[in-house]
């Protein structure tokens, strides 16, 4: 498979035939290639932002990021992203801001329907139109 050509040059698992496929894994591993090289390349793709049908005409979000072309592991979720993604969503649940909390209807349905905290359950309102839903904390 090749998989162990990954590994440092002089680690024991290179060697090891008779834990893997009988051979030794003697090849290196492919050079990498910059980030700045594939944007280039993408740059003759014709990119269309958000969803599309069509392979390779849509552009990543994180492609835009001025920094992007310089991130040493690319392929990995943007920390920095996802910290602020989560505490924003915490923060607006906890403080019940209009348009900010994951908190809604739907979120206490699934409660329901999982059987989970039976005290969140959405309840009918007195005309049985409204929904009314209680405070989590």
């Amino acid at each position: 498979m090749g998989h162990r050509r990954w590994l440092d040059r002089r680690h024991r698992y290179r060697h090891d035939k008779k834990s893997f496929d009988g051979n030794k894994e003697l090849q290196m591993p492919p050079s990498r290639t910059s980030e700045s090289k594939i944007l280039s390349h993408a740059d003759d793709v014709n990119i269309m932002e958000g969803k599309s049908s069509q392979p390779l005409k849509k552009i990543n979000i994180f492609f835009t990021l001025p920094y992007w072309q310089h991130n040493l592991l690319p392929h990995n979720i943007d920390m920095m992203h996802i910290e602020k993604n989560v505490f924003d969503n915490t923060y607006g649940t906890i403080t019940d801001q209009d348009g900010k909390t994951k908190d809604n209807y739907k979120a206490r349905c699934d409660l329901q329907d999982m059987g989970l905290r039976a005290d969140l359950h959405p309840k009918l309102g007195s005309n049985n139109n409204s929904k009314l839903l209680l405070k989590a904390c």
